[in-house]
This record gives structure tokens, sequence and C-alpha cells, in this order.
């Protein structure tokens, strides 16, 4: 077998992206403080920007609540120490396998009670209305005085995907629900300025009864976050998308590619579906298909290496059946004038792969269709296995935008 080696360098990007990169070696970032509270920066791929992330935490404030029907909290009351009673003895009883009726009998207990307070839960205890910071423009304006000797441009990192989440402390039982709001997405017209926003919290009486006063039984005039601290937290989840760099080399061989269809199609040319996801995967694509990728991050690496290498395969499948079939391969399924070939097994399976999510399936149910009436003769596929019997090799250089979580936590 000839082995040449075609050897290609492509540097680019399918994305227009002007944002922070995931890794730099700017020299001017080494003279950069970072603030009391923040998380730090990422650079531009020019060294002239610092894109600043949000801070560790924010502020919020309470601005109104009302309260619902706290009348039922001495209810609550009692399924809580019901409650607790009953979890206490099935972790005791927990300790000794030999206890299995009794463990049967605290566990059917435990229903029994959840069913009979089971409305406490869905009842309305109270809603706070809250004012959040995201203290974004601060958090840029403190990077810009702590850092103005530095000749560098500060800009806050663009999130997107916003979600307020309240996250109920783990003391409490999971079946007391307290919060029924427990995650709000913030649409960007939501978000006011550098990340102000308005939220609400709708609490259950199991939210809301301890909230009341020891002594009056009433509802607090006023709450402070604090006051909620020892039931729910406010968070905010967020995402933002730094440009990462991949550097991935690809070798293949078409000729054995095409022998390897031809080898896995039928005497007449017909080529089934279920022998495409077999090629593509990596026991079968071994011998005519090599690759290797570096990335800034292997967190970020093994998925994209999956995903390239599954996409240049597929390229790399289309391209033979564009030469060795009379039409090309790909995912228009309107081949109507073609000649049917009956309802055989192969038709069935076929009409039922275009049902499959996965891009394979989708390809190769229009292979089949089309191998069935009118799939390429051996000449052509002879003549092409001969002209490709060499190896080629791709060297990529790509960057693209990687989507990546932040939280930040709230003070009051």
């Amino acid at each position: 077998m000839k082995k040449i080696f075609l050897i290609g360098i492509f540097i680019g990007s399918n994305y227009a992206f002007a944002g922070p990169i995931y890794s730099s070696n700017c020299s001017v970032a080494k003279d950069i403080q970072n603030p009391v509270g923040s998380s730090g920066f990422f650079m531009s791929s020019d060294c002239k920007t610092a894109f600043v992330m949000p801070p560790a935490s924010g502020v919020t404030t309470i601005v109104g609540h009302t309260s619902g029907n706290l009348k039922r909290c001495k209810e609550v009351d009692s399924f809580n120490k019901n409650l607790k009673q009953i979890n206490k003895e099935i972790n005791q009883a927990l300790k000794s396998t030999e206890n299995m009726e009794e463990i049967k009998r605290l566990y059917d207990l435990r229903s029994l009670t959840l069913e009979q307070y089971s409305d406490l839960s869905n009842s309305q205890g109270a809603s706070i209305e809250m004012n959040f910071s995201m203290s974004i423009s601060e958090n840029l304006i403190a990077y810009q005085e702590l850092n103005s000797h530095v000749s560098i441009h500060f800009s806050p990192v663009v999130i997107k995907n916003v979600k307020l989440a309240w996250n109920e402390v783990e003391k409490v039982d999971p079946s007391m629900k307290i919060a029924f709001n427990k995650s709000i997405p913030l649409p960007a017209s939501d978000l006011n300025g550098a990340g102000s926003f308005n939220g609400r919290l709708d609490l259950s009486l199991f939210g809301a009864c301890p909230l009341q006063d020891p002594f009056t039984q009433e509802f607090p005039k006023k709450l402070k976050l604090k006051n909620l601290a020892g039931l729910i937290t406010p968070n905010v989840i967020y995402e933002y998308d730094l440009e990462a760099t991949y550097k991935y080399t690809a070798s293949y061989n078409l000729s054995t590619l095409a022998i390897k269809i031809k080898k896995n199609s039928t005497s007449g040319g017909l080529f089934k579906t279920s022998s495409t996801s077999k090629l593509i995967e990596k026991n079968e694509s071994d011998s005519f298909f090599k690759f290797e990728m570096d990335c800034d991050d292997e967190r970020i690496c093994e998925q994209a290496k999956t995903e390239t290498a599954l996409n240049i395969k597929l390229r790399l499948m289309k391209e033979v059946f564009d030469n060795i079939s009379v039409t090309t391969m790909g995912f228009n399924p309107t081949l109507t004038n073609l000649p049917t070939a009956g309802t055989s097994g192969a038709q069935t399976a076929a009409e039922a792969l275009r049902k499959c999510p996965d891009t394979y399936c989708q390809a190769g149910a229009i292979i089949l269709d089309v191998a069935q009436s009118i799939f390429g003769g051996s000449s052509a596929t002879e003549e092409y296995i001969k002209r490709n019997d060499h190896w080629a090799e791709e060297k990529v250089i790509e960057r693209r935008p990687v989507s990546f979580s932040g939280v930040m936590g709230f003070k009051g």
C-alpha cells in the first residue's frame, strides 16, 4: 500500500468571537491585581482587554412581603415533630438487617403521615419581594481603580442563561417543600443595568411558619436575609463563553474505508444503515482513521474530541458515498422520483431509522433508500479504491467558544 501523506494546516473558526479566551500568554496579565471579593478575569487574544468575571457574591435586600394563612402553623409544628421522630426511629432500625418488619412498619407510618398532611406543602405561606444586585459595575470599577497604572481596558464578561435559584438547607426533610419557585429563569430584559433585578420568593407553610414571632405568632413586619438563612439561600447561576483552542490531527485512508463499505454491502450493492454506525465506531474505524487532539483544558477536551472525530468520520463517509453511488449522500429525504423496492425489510428499516435522532442514522436511512435502486456499480467502487490507496492527513487549529457556568451567592 502506498503511503502518501497530504498535510494541510487550517487555522480558523466557524464563529465570530471577540470575547475572552480560555488561556493566554499575555505578559500584562501578571501586572493586574484582583480586588477583594472578585472572581478573576480572562484576557482577549490581542492582550488589550481584560474581561472581568462577576464577583463571588452580590447584595440583596427585602423590599416587601405578604403572608398567607398562618393559622395552620400548629399543624405544621405537629407534622414536623411526628416526621422527625419517625425518621429518627427509621435510622435506628436501619442499623440492623434483622428489623425488616419494623423498618417496613416505620416506612408505612411515614407514608401515612405524609399523606395526612399532604395539603400543607401546597399551601401558600408567604411571598417575599427582593431586589438583587450582582455588583458587576462595582466590581468593574474596583478593577479599574486598583489597576490605573496598567495599560489595559477592562470589560465585564458577558453572561447568559441567568437563573435565580433557591437552595433549601439540607437539614429539612425533602418531603417538606419550602419554596414553590426554586429556579427562576431571568430574561435579558429583566437584568437592569449591570446585573440588577427583582425576584420573588414564594414560601409554603413549611417556609413561612418558622419565621413567625414565637410570642405574638405573627409574621414579622421587617425581614432580613439572615432570617431566611436557616431555611433557604438565594444563588444566581449563569453561563459565559470563553474562546478555547483545539489542535487536532486527523489521518485517514479513504481506500480502506471504501473497501469496508463494499464488504458490508450485498452483492447487489445494498448498504444497510446498521453497518454505517458500526463503521464509525472506534474499534472498526482504527484501520482507516487516526485522530489526536489537544485542548486548552482536559475538562473540555474529551467531549470535543469525541464530537470532532465523529463529524470527520461522517464527512469521510459522505465523501466515499458521493463517489461510489449515483446520488449524493445527504440529509434530504425528498428522493420521491426514485423507483421503489417494495416493502422489503431494508425499506422498513429505512423508514424506522428516519426517526433516529443521531446524524449517522438519518444519513444511513437515505443511503439505504437510494441503495435499493441506484447504488453505484462495482466498477466505480473499484476505481475509487485504487485512486485513494494512500493516507491523507489534516492538521487543524480551531478556535471556538465553549460555555462555562458560574455561581454567585448573596449577602444581605
